[in-house]
């Protein structure tokens, strides 16, 4: 859809209307754009039937891989070629900058990405029901609601599960403040929540320490 309606590759209109406008100098959907690889977290991923983990991505031993080549691409023709659901590569700070434009209505630092009624859009619950063992009770454009994560807290945000690597990113509308949480490289568990019991506790632990101070 973005492609078809901006009528720009995915991942060059993600640059200059996302990343470059908020700043986020270490976010691509391409490994060319990292001076360092060394940078680039191998994602580790558990085996329960080998009982041991296994780098399952990003595991160039240091090395770049070829650059592909995309003069011939038509935007539009192909909308999974970069990944959007998670090809992306990106730094807790720059990550907190995409957040902290979403707490503001699409805003940060007087350079706005987003029209508040937009942003608004985005966050409200568009679909409401139960699925994958009732982690998705509330839907927006691509957001969850969710009260599950913290207690007594509506937040609103987006959940990562992929290839060993498991994050989070949400926010508190109302009171304005956020988290974001990236793992790698655990044996996920759940308790009796719907999210992992890695994410339940890191995130009820931040809340704690630095939100509620209890």
């Amino acid at each position: 859809m973005v492609e078809k309606l901006s009528q720009e590759r995915f991942d060059e209109y993600c640059r200059k209307h996302i990343l470059k406008p908020l700043h986020m100098h270490r976010s691509s959907f391409h490994l060319q754009d990292f001076d360092e690889m060394d940078t680039i977290a191998v994602l580790y991923e558990y085996s329960e039937a080998e009982r041991r983990f296994t780098a399952a991505a990003d595991d160039y031993g240091g090395t770049k891989p070829e650059a592909a080549d995309y003069s011939g691409y038509v935007p539009g023709a192909n909308g999974a070629l970069f990944s959007p659901q998670g090809g992306s590569r990106t730094t807790v700070k720059d990550l907190t900058r995409f957040l902290e434009a979403h707490i503001h209505a699409g805003e940060l630092d007087g350079i706005r990405i987003l029209r508040p009624e937009t942003a608004d859009f985005m966050h409200s619950a568009h679909w409401t029901g139960h699925r994958r063992d009732g982690f998705f009770r509330h839907a927006g454009l691509q957001f969850q609601l969710t009260d599950d994560l913290i207690p007594g807290q509506r937040l609103i945000g987006h959940a990562g599960d992929a290839y060993g690597l498991l994050s989070d990113m949400y926010f508190h509308k109302k009171d304005q403040w956020g988290l974001i949480l990236v793992m790698n490289g655990l044996v996920q568990r759940k308790g009796r929540g719907v999210f992992f019991e890695a994410e339940e506790e890191l995130a009820r632990l931040l809340y704690s320490a630095f939100i509620s101070g209890e």
